[in-house]
């Protein structure tokens, strides 16, 4: 989901990095000097994550320092994401956060860098239990390191996750380092109908694609939320960058004289039908080889439309300190840290699914099986934001957002989709101007003119 970043018309000085401390606000002021405490949130399962409770402020007046306010900021194609900014006397409808763990209130500036994720209601979603699930038992023990096992696969097989040196889909089991760095530190939130309600018609001003009808009475739109950080560029700090690690090997399914990968098959396929084209692009395979020349290509227009450049303007000097950045930046992905998160991710997808999504007119596969390709869709449906600091002395760090755990409702529509490429010949359409690697590898054939 790419909503974890600012609209490009939104003014960067407003930014916040991830890695930025924020004040850490007034103490906490005593019972007596707030509202009656709220009761309790008490989770039923295990795996839930709601750490905080979000109820409307009375009279925030009295105690402005604990006030917060949401801010619509963008939306993907499942939710929905806004800013908690702190209350600065405005009038309309304010709120406050209480800890669920020591039932005290939390000062606004807590979450100064922080963001709200809600769903949108659409349909084919998971509720808000299942995602914590899904990511916590499924996904999340995939980069834990030791091995590439999850907790159903350990749960599947001999008590310690291997069967005879095998994981229990029967493949041997490998080790790895951790990843776990590169995953977002998310916690939950629950409020009430009113405040999802309130966010959910801030969806609607925005996209007309929201959930119809009233927010109680649509299943997924429940009354919780994500609090995820806050990625977005810092100038004068930082500038972020997002990838979409999608498809970082071939589809099992593609036919054997494919032109195309599966990513870029379908981005031929988007651009016939006039559909808008990113700010640039690179094949995956590209990006997981460690390509440095596609890498850089890809990631220039982004850094000189961050600095404001013209790179196309020969009156400008670019800076040295920005083309410092260009190079650090391709070298953390093509040879450093992103680019060892990018071969794990890619032999993840790989491992995960083996024959693509089955058509519709076979029997389906077994739970097993097809709980694995719904791990290999959520990995290859995620975001990867890059956060490169101005200063040398400062790491890059890369963290993943969006993986949560796909429903199997979802079947029907990758099978279709898959269908639909081939099919429509988008696989094996030769296009000369095509950067896809696969298309690059045809051009040594003697047909090539």
């Amino acid at each position: 989901m790419p909503a974890l970043r600012r609209h490009d018309s939104e003014p960067e000085s407003r930014a916040r990095a991830l890695t930025e401390t924020p004040w850490p606000g007034p103490p906490r002021l005593p019972n007596a000097a707030l509202p009656t405490k709220p009761k309790a949130y008490k989770p039923k399962d295990p795996y839930d994550r709601t750490r905080y409770q979000c109820i409307e402020a009375k009279n925030p007046e009295k105690y402005p320092n604990y006030v917060v306010t949401f801010a619509y900021l963008a939306q993907g194609a499942a939710n929905a994401v806004f800013q908690i900014q702190p209350y600065t006397g405005q009038v309309g409808l304010s709120y406050r956060f209480v800890d669920n763990i020591d039932r005290t209130n939390v000062p606004n500036t807590m979450f100064s860098n922080r963001l709200l994720r809600v769903s949108k209601g659409i349909p084919k979603t998971l509720s808000f239990a299942e995602v914590n699930r899904g990511y916590e038992t499924m996904i999340k023990p995939l980069f834990a390191g030791a091995s590439s096992t999850s907790v159903e696969d350990k749960a599947s097989s001999n008590g310690n996750g291997t069967s005879n040196g095998h994981l229990a889909n029967g493949s041997p089991q490998t080790t790895a380092p951790s990843y776990e760095e590169h995953l977002m530190e998310a916690e939950g939130v629950s409020f009430d109908d009113t405040i999802a309600r309130y966010l959910h018609s801030l969806m609607k001003d925005h996209d007309d694609k929201c959930a119809l009808g009233p927010c109680d009475k649509v299943p997924h739109m429940e009354s919780r939320g994500i609090l995820l950080p806050d990625m977005s560029s810092v100038p004068g700090s930082s500038l972020m960058i997002e990838l979409k690690p999608k498809w970082l090997a071939q589809s099992p399914t593609a036919p054997r004289d494919s032109f195309k990968c599966r990513t870029c098959a379908l981005q031929a396929r988007r651009a016939s039908n006039g559909k808008a084209q990113p700010l640039s692009y690179i094949c995956p395979l590209h990006l997981v080889a460690g390509n440095e020349q596609e890498i850089s290509r890809f990631l220039r227009p982004h850094v000189f439309r961050h600095f404001m450049v013209n790179s196309s303007n020969p009156a400008i000097n670019i800076d040295h300190d920005i083309e410092s950045i260009l190079a650090r930046a391709t070298s953390y992905l093509a040879t450093g840290p992103g680019h060892a998160l990018l071969a794990h991710m890619r032999a993840l997808q790989m491992s995960h699914d083996v024959s693509g999504p089955p058509d519709p007119a076979v029997p389906l596969p077994s739970n097993r099986t097809f709980k694995r390709l719904r791990v290999a869709m959520t990995l290859r449906d995620c975001s990867m934001f890059v956060n490169i600091p101005y200063a040398k002395d400062k790491p890059i760090e890369a963290k993943l957002a969006d993986l949560d755990f796909k429903s199997m409702e979802k079947l029907m529509d990758w099978a279709g989709k898959e269908r639909a490429l081939k099919n429509g010949g988008w696989y094996t359409q030769v296009d000369k101007e095509s950067r896809c690697q696969i298309a690059g590898a045809w051009k040594d054939c003697p047909w090539w003119v």
